[in-house]
């Protein structure tokens, strides 16, 4: 494959959303934390901290000058700490990178990982940056307790009205209805299983905990190591492996569940992502830097499809997401080597599955969600890196990462490995 070709995109209108394909733009290296359970190993550790650790490991495993790294996008959905706003600056220092490069905050929820990948490509192709730091970071432990209004005050014997940040945001307070639903909503419409959903989040638990005993993810992961900026909440001073796959998970134990969302529903905590914190980052470069550096290659960035779903089964998101990309691509469903598509709920994947003809054992192979969990704004890097490293261990040649999003959203970029 040629890299010195000059970066380029074209985009295009979609009834139901939008997409891009592009020319010369690559992803180099990337790198991800260990993804900790909640209150787990990371408890302890803010979003900008994950950032700087992920984003300095991408860098170092580029091999690039850190000079041409001309912006940084991050993503981040819920603040972890009183200085948030300051998240993408701060990554970006704490990477050592100049201080006349911009960093940009991204927010499209649990799209915002995938989304960070194509903004930086947009801004290589525009001849804006050659090249970008993108990635994304989350605490569901860390998210704060909040109260609104307090600065107006309230009155003698009145509750200041405290909630929690996370546990709110998994309703759609639009529709009026818990995210949960949504997917319970897709399992009527799918006609999905009890039975099917619980074996799917069994085969989730499985094939992650095998993937995770047999090493498949140590070049994907950097570890977090106790200094003085970051406290692990374990008494080990170096956290190297996903706390968060269950060795001990059955059938039997899922099906004793009961359901989380409605009475006779399929949805329970055992088949629904876990909660989770993590960070993922990876450099994006143009061809042409590519080749002036001689810098290594993980895989191509080939297009991308961004769509709007009925808020109600906000979960079918990937599959008119992946039709857009697929469609920009010039690819059909049956290219696609490997799919990695968010867990969030296993109805949602299974109803995904069916809608677009995906076959089992190309979907999720080491596992998703529903075992490694889901830290929102870093999942979608967070699979574009799984995927590439699955593409190259089993020598396909395109790979999707897709995610669906709160509110009713859908977002899918197809990659292509590099040999």
């Amino acid at each position: 494959m040629a890299y010195g070709n000059k970066a380029a995109a074209r985009s295009q209108r979609f009834d139901n959303g939008f997409g891009a394909s592009y020319e010369g733009i690559f992803v180099v290296a990337g790198a991800r934390t260990p993804l900790g359970r909640i209150n787990g190993a990371l408890g302890r550790v803010n979003c900008t901290s994950m950032g700087r650790i992920v984003g300095s490991a991408a860098l170092e495993r580029a091999r690039i000058d850190r000079a041409v790294i001309d912006q940084l996008i991050f993503a981040n959905a819920h603040p972890s700490s009183v200085d948030a706003l300051f998240l993408p600056r701060h990554v970006a220092l704490g990477c050592q990178l100049r201080p006349e490069t911009p960093a940009l905050l991204v927010q499209r929820i649990c799209g915002s990982g995938v989304q960070v990948l194509a903004t930086a490509a947009d801004e290589i192709a525009a001849g804006r940056a050659r090249a970008v730091l993108a990635g994304g970071a989350d605490s569901t432990t860390l998210t704060p307790t909040v109260s609104f209004g307090g600065r107006m005050g309230y009155d003698f014997g009145q509750s200041p009205g405290f909630k929690d940040l996370y546990l709110e945001a998994l309703t759609d307070s639009y529709i009026g209805s818990p995210l949960g639903i949504t997917a319970e909503n897709l399992a009527v419409q799918y006609k999905l299983t009890r039975e099917q959903v619980d074996q799917f989040a069994y085969e989730s638990h499985t094939s992650a905990r095998r993937a995770v005993d047999a090493g498949i993810f140590a070049d994907e992961i950097v570890s977090v190591v106790a200094d003085k900026q970051v406290r692990l909440n374990i008494k080990e001073k170096e956290f190297s492996q996903d706390e968060t796959p269950r060795a001990t998970t059955s059938l039997e134990a899922l099906s004793k569940l009961r359901p989380a969302f409605k009475e006779d529903g399929v949805q329970t905590a055992g088949n629904s992502c876990a909660l989770a914190d993590g960070a993922a980052a990876l450099v994006i470069a143009g061809g042409e830097e590519i080749s002036r550096q001689n810098l290594p290659v993980l895989g191509r960035i080939v297009s991308v499809g961004v769509c709007g779903v009925e808020a109600s089964v906000m979960g079918i998101g990937p599959v008119p997401a992946s039709e857009i990309a697929l469609s920009m691509a010039g690819l059909k469903v049956e290219d696609i080597g490997r799919w990695e598509i968010n867990e969030a709920f296993g109805a949602q994947v299974l109803a995904c599955q069916k809608a677009l003809g995906i076959e089992r054992e190309k979907l999720n192979v080491n596992g998703g969600a529903i075992a490694f969990g889901h830290p929102l704004a870093a999942t979608g890097s967070r699979l574009a890196i799984t995927v590439l490293h699955e593409l190259a261990r089993s020598r396909q040649r395109y790979g999707i990462a897709s995610a669906c999003i709160g509110g009713g959203q859908g977002i899918a970029m197809v990659l292509e490995a590099v040999s």
